[in-house]
């Protein structure tokens, strides 16, 4: 008998042949006690594969939220917050509300009022890690629309709308300011696309691996009042057919962009 490590996934003569790191076993025994349809086995090995690429590369530890929309397992699986299973769900909102598409993401379905509810409100105080100072917010696009991809749901508060992505080529975007960038961000067609926000008072776009944009940023953030979202900012929703894939937010990771863009990119094209 013998046991050998691939990506670290553990061959052994347990469980079929494989034990899962304790992140990734923790989303599968949660699920199972929701009685909710897991990824295939394949998809499982995939999957632990990239909860492994993100905790060795002190990714998963500065998350506050971690959702992987693209799965073959159930839609009730895709809305589970892999940082703490059970704990801010996505929940469907609006009308008409997006839809699953298996392994693929969700999907706005037509213009409307349709988005993704994380339940989660920002607070700027442990244990969260996202601080005005020190943060990251990022999504993949699987189908690209015009319109908002990740905001707050919500008009509340001094602070509003702190944190807003919108996948065209404007200055519709924030992160950790309620002031709009000052130049272009070109988010369009598909991809990994990332913010963050940094002590020195600057917010830093990424789109895949490449750097798009540096700019200066004010002292407003984070947004306490209202549920970050995908697919809405404030009163503003994605256009028809716009689906992700994936998205997360937490403290500061830019150090790790690179690591955090082949984790991902590795997910998606093996998946």
């Amino acid at each position: 008998m013998f046991n050998s490590v691939f990506k670290g996934v553990v061959a052994s003569p347990n469980r079929g042949g494989v034990v899962f790191s304790t992140e990734y076993q923790a989303i599968l025994t949660y699920a199972t006690s929701q009685g909710w349809a897991l990824p295939t086995s394949g998809q499982q090995v995939i999957q632990n594969n990239l909860m492994v690429s993100l905790v060795s590369s002190n990714i998963f530890t500065n998350l506050d939220a971690l959702y992987i929309l693209a799965t073959n397992g159930s839609q009730e699986f895709s809305r589970i917050n892999w940082i703490s299973p059970g704990s801010n769900n996505l929940t469907a909102s609006g009308a008409p509300a997006p839809t699953f598409d298996s392994n693929l993401g969700w999907r706005v379905t037509s213009t409307g009022t349709g988005y993704m509810d994380t339940n989660f409100k920002f607070t700027g105080t442990s244990p969260q890690k996202l601080r005005q100072t020190s943060g990251s917010a990022f999504a993949w696009i699987d189908q690209f629309a015009n319109g908002y991809f990740l905001g707050h749901a919500g008009t509340a508060g001094a602070n509003e709308l702190t944190l807003r992505f919108n996948n065209q080529s404007n200055q519709n975007n924030r992160m950790m300011t309620n002031t709009n960038s000052s130049a272009n961000i070109n988010f369009s067609g598909n991809g990994l696309k990332a913010g963050y926000s940094t002590a020195a008072n600057t917010q830093k776009y990424y789109s895949d691996n490449s750097p798009l944009s540096t700019q200066a940023r004010t002292s407003q953030g984070p947004d306490t009042q209202n549920n970050v979202s995908l697919f809405r900012s404030a009163n503003a929703y994605a256009a028809a057919n716009q689906r992700v894939a994936l998205f997360g937010f937490g403290g500061n990771i830019e150090s790790s962009h690179s690591s955090l863009y082949t984790a991902l990119n590795t997910y998606m094209t093996s998946k």
